[in-house]
């Protein structure tokens, strides 16, 4: 039995590739980082002043496991202003940023439903499905943000359909957020089934266009929406979230997160709450997005310099990361790293339609990020890649 339940219990494939990288560096290797979403880039003065204050100025005891209430107040009347409706309280749950993902699914689930997840998609939607033993089928997301047309509601439509679908726009890995129409026919048809729907929303304020347009309404009733702290303003180590949902479902949530966590820090989430309730925090974000547009620009600059344009999956608009191609080939990313010192994601960890792929985060420090990109620009244009642009069609 304990070995069954240590097999199902699987690490974030990013942080093994830094768990590896960081053993590298100890040896004395130089390695430049562009594997994972560490916000090491922005520096978000203001929330560590609030953190500073409520630490000196709390008492370090136990809150309550769905979170402080005043956080709960502040996120609900920030969620109602952004929906245009009233949110309760008790819609509320405060826990750690990725544990909701584990969290909502369990809520909801019992061990052989069915889910749809994106293919790729963020690992934990995988590795979440598999602890609680659920039926996993995907959807391609590749196409989906292409904007081609796919049947990915047809298991809807029979006695198969899934109990419950999740939705991660704009998507990790591919750093883009597709307009809503795209998933238009998906989500009313969840609904027409009946099917419970998961918004991982993480990066939904943090597209630098206007491409998604309008979002589309759904039965609150039967849906569950994620957010994240931790990525919107760039502090990934603090991993704190939120989530909206029935109260019902969000009861469990906090039922889930006293078992296993008892609570999340107390001092921490009212350092949040002063920070959210300030005009600096959507500032902040301001600043975030016009980085990040200069540095996906100058991604796309590099690689069109060097005739690696088509290698691009999707042309990243959204969140911190890009998806490159490298068809015929699921190991360039090791590789790259023990003969170039560029660390990247292999994409084979966000699913098989990424497999021959690599994922590349540019929410780093900027003369790193740059000096990153130029490196990988010129590995890629090497001879021995040619067949990845000739493949791409370049």
């Amino acid at each position: 039995m304990v070995n069954s339940w240590a097999k199902r219990i699987q690490a974030q494939p990013m942080f093994e590739v830094l768990d590896l990288v960081r053993g590298m560096e100890s040896l004395g290797v130089d390695v430049t980082h562009l594997e994972i979403g560490d916000t090491e880039g922005f520096d978000n003065v203001i929330l560590r002043e609030h953190l500073v204050a409520r630490a000196r100025s709390m008492r370090l005891g136990y809150s309550p496991s769905g979170g402080e209430p005043r956080l709960r107040e502040v996120v609900a009347d920030m969620l109602a202003k952004d929906i245009g409706d009233s949110i309760e309280v008790d819609q509320i749950a405060i826990a750690p940023a990725n544990f909701l993902i584990l969290q909502a699914m369990a809520a909801i689930s019992r061990p052989g439903c069915g889910i749809l997840i994106p293919d790729p998609g963020f690992p934990t939607y995988r590795l979440a499905a598999e602890f609680l033993e659920l039926d996993i089928r995907c959807y391609d997301t590749i196409s989906k943000h292409l904007g081609l047309e796919i049947d990915d509601v047809g298991s809807l439509q029979n006695d198969d359909r899934p109990d419950a679908i999740v939705i991660n726009n704009p998507n990790n890995p591919l750093g883009h957020g597709a307009p809503w129409r795209h998933y238009q026919d998906l989500i009313k048809e969840a609904e027409r089934a009946g099917s419970w729907l998961i918004f991982d929303e993480t990066y939904i304020n943090l597209c630098y266009d206007e491409s998604m347009g309008p979002s589309i309404e759904v039965d609150s009733n039967q849906s569950i929406r994620i957010f994240s702290v931790s990525k919107e303003h760039a502090v990934p180590g603090l991993r704190i979230g939120y989530c909206l949902a029935p109260a019902h479902i969000v009861e469990t949530i906090n039922r889930f997160t006293s078992l296993t966590v008892s609570c999340y820090p107390s001092f921490v989430q009212l350092a949040v709450a002063d920070y959210l309730e300030s005009d600096l925090a959507r500032r902040f974000v301001e600043e975030i997005r016009e980085s990040m547009t200069e540095r996906l620009l100058y991604l796309e600059e590099c690689f069109e310099a060097k005739g690696l344009g088509s290698l691009l999956m999707v042309r990243p608009n959204a969140g911190f990361y890009a998806m490159i191609r490298t068809p015929g080939q699921v190991d360039v990313s090791e590789r790259i790293l023990e003969t170039d010192g560029l660390a990247t994601c292999p994409g084979a960890g966000f699913g098989i339609n990424s497999a021959e792929s690599i994922r590349v985060s540019l929410a780093g420090r900027v003369d790193e990020v740059r000096m990153g990109v130029e490196r990988l620009a010129d590995v890629l244009a090497n001879p021995q890649y040619a067949k990845f642009r000739e493949s791409s069609g370049s």
